[in-house]
């Protein structure tokens, strides 16, 4: 896939003002460099804002393509892993779940996948409502498109969200409140 440089500047640009200490993303690829790089410039200004990035993909091979063409220096701030997804059923709605993610609870969230083929039935992620209860007052997602996974999160996410869409940048973000 061809980078979105918009997109990409617009993450690496809310990872520099909000410093976060734990990202996950889910959707491994350009995003995954430019989020580590971030951390890295974060580090580099202030210790106190040195972060890490955990990033799942449910491509085995989009996830090792995504560590072998990351940058050495930015291995540090950077885990990537591969999770098989599983299809469930979240109170009546189909949609999926990673089988494997890692033990953290982020203050900042970028949902850029599963990259599968959704079918007409079932088309959304569940994995941050796992664990939504336990994130803290900072936290911040942003879902890349999938309207529909929006709308989910919209009327399932059990916080108060400020929800924002971006027409330009085709993303929305939610921050708690």
């Amino acid at each position: 896939y061809a980078p979105d440089w918009a997109d990409l500047w617009f993450l690496y640009k809310q990872v520099r003002k909000r410093k976060p200490k734990t990202i996950l993303e889910f959707g491994s690829g350009c995003s995954t460099t430019i989020l580590s790089q971030a951390l890295a410039d974060n580090a580099r200004k202030d210790l106190k804002y040195c972060g890490h990035l955990y990033s799942v993909d449910a491509d085995e091979h989009w996830a090792e393509v995504t560590r072998q063409t990351m940058p050495t220096q930015l291995h540090q701030f950077c885990t990537v892993t591969y999770s098989r997804l599983l299809e469930v059923d979240y109170d009546g709605v189909l949609g999926f779940q990673h089988m494997t993610v890692p033990d953290v609870i982020p203050d900042f969230l970028y949902l850029d996948g599963p990259a599968i083929k959704y079918t007409p039935d079932r088309q959304v992620a569940i994995d941050v409502l796992v664990f939504e209860d336990r994130l803290p007052d900072n936290f911040f997602m942003v879902v890349d498109g999938r309207e529909r996974q929006c709308g989910f999160l919209e009327q399932t996410l059990r916080g108060s969200y400020k929800i924002r869409y971006n027409a330009i940048l085709n993303n929305t973000a939610f921050a708690k409140r």
